[in-house]
């Protein structure tokens, strides 16, 4: 839900704030172009450079399109960039530009001559970068290291087909590992580790990861790793095995038990959002089964943070689960209705009964967060009451607040408090359907 907002926020066409950068300072193009890329969102960064005037670009710009184009597999489009600008500039960055593309293009020669010259001119060094351009000139060399891991340098680690090593995994931009993750000249099994982190900040579409998880091959070990699930943590490819199940067993249980898997994973690392959009299709395809009261609560949950709510109802019935059944409520946007308070009461009472431990916290959560809708509450109001949040025309600065104050690492904050006045703070903005759906992420991710 924060990564929807953190692209409406950064691809929005509305006027800038007002006021001149100070002299030397970073301007607001370059930051929002810094956020695109960090994101992982390589179409709309190279489309903002698109339409920039020249007297907004500059070097970096001219460095950061050309990352782009190689991130967002272009290489041709890049060496086209880096022939026609690099006589503006005399950093070394444009020499081992044109040495990557030397080196691409299959000219080793003039590609180990411009890395001589960079020696002769005593330039930085760069191990890696030079590596591979060694490795693609004829060296046997393996890359086991590449601590700098820029588009550019991912790109010729792909020509060489060498793997994508640990330190280059763990220090990548998300721009390298969409490059990385979306390259279907890499084999599957060497783009699993990328493309989940990847899906997990949504720089790769969750069918993106489907599609790598598809391509691995199963070897028949799927039956193991479901009856292995639980007993030990999942990895990457236990995942992708789990996935073929949920997605292509003709038996239910069996895609009941990977779902459940996958999904208890997922929880455990934090991405319980990022995998229900996954598994949405896998579990609306799985026929309501009543005896499995469980596997219920699970498929709605599924269904209701993927904003499917009207499919998780017969879910919610069979799970017979009264909090499930108030985050549909909510999820509807229609009227208040006279059973909405005994709901809201049956819903804090199941919670109690399930887990005393948790339905303190649980039940300031969802009495602040029924605040914030302007849903019937049973306790004191723990965000703001209607027409103190911002207005319409401060959508910006509220979706800016909300990411910077709801969030915590890769996902959502655990303070009932923050998140209700994030809820409110949306509505207020004409953002009703925002903030329900952060509502319900919210309520789930707390284990409602």
């Amino acid at each position: 839900m924060l990564q929807d907002l953190a692209r409406r926020l950064l691809l929005s066409d509305a006027a800038s704030p007002s006021g001149d950068n100070p002299p030397g300072g970073v301007t607001l193009i370059d930051l929002r172009l810094d956020r695109l890329v960090a994101l992982g969102l390589v179409g709309p960064a190279l489309d903002l450079l698109k339409i920039l005037p020249d007297t907004m670009t500059d070097e970096t710009t001219d460095q950061t399109g050309i990352e782009l184009r190689f991130a967002n597999d272009d290489a041709t489009g890049a060496c086209n960039d880096v022939a026609g600008k690099m006589v503006r500039y005399t950093d070394p960055w444009w020499a081992r530009a044109l040495i990557a593309c030397q080196a691409l293009s299959g000219d080793s020669a003039k590609a180990q001559l411009g890395q001589q010259l960079l020696a002769d001119q005593n330039a930085p060094r760069d191990p890696g970068f030079d590596a591979l351009v060694d490795r693609l000139g004829g060296g046997k060399d393996k890359i086991t290291s590449l601590a700098d891991p820029s588009p550019i340098k991912l790109t010729l680690l792909a020509a060489a087909k060498q793997k994508l090593p640990d330190d280059a995994l763990a220090n990548a931009s998300l721009s390298g590992l969409r490059f990385w993750a979306l390259d279907a000249q890499i084999p599957p099994e060497q783009r699993l580790a990328a493309a989940e982190r990847a899906a997990l900040y949504g720089a790769i579409r969750p069918d993106d990861l489907g599609a790598v998880y598809d391509g691995i091959a199963s070897k028949q070990e799927a039956a193991s790793v479901i009856a292995k699930s639980g007993k030990k943590p999942l990895d990457a490819r236990g995942r992708a095995l789990l996935y073929q199940v949920a997605h292509n067993s003709s038996d239910p249980v069996q895609r009941r038990a990977a779902i459940s898997a996958l999904l208890a994973d997922a929880k455990q690392r934090g991405c319980f959002a990022t995998t229900a959009l996954l598994l949405a299709g896998a579990t609306s395809g799985v026929p309501v089964d009543g005896s499995n009261v469980d596997f219920a609560a699970v498929a709605a949950r599924v269904l209701l943070v993927t904003g499917a709510a009207d499919k998780a109802e017969p879910w919610i019935a069979a799970a017979e689960s009264k909090s499930l059944a108030l985050l549909a409520r909510w999820a509807s946007a229609g009227p208040a209705q006279p059973g909405d308070a005994q709901l809201l009461q049956d819903a804090l009472a199941e919670l109690a009964s399930r887990n005393p431990n948790a339905s303190p916290r649980q039940a300031d959560l969802l009495n602040g967060l029924a605040t914030a809708l302007g849903a019937p509450t049973l306790a004191a109001a723990t965000a703001p009451p209607a027409g103190q949040g911002a207005a319409a025309k401060d959508v910006g600065e509220t979706v800016l607040t909300v990411l910077l104050t709801a969030s915590s690492g890769s996902g959502l904050t655990a303070d009932p408090v923050v998140l209700a006045h994030a809820v409110a703070g949306l509505r207020q903005a004409g953002l009703d359907a925002e903030a329900r759906k952060l509502a319900i992420e919210a309520a789930i991710s707390a284990g409602i």
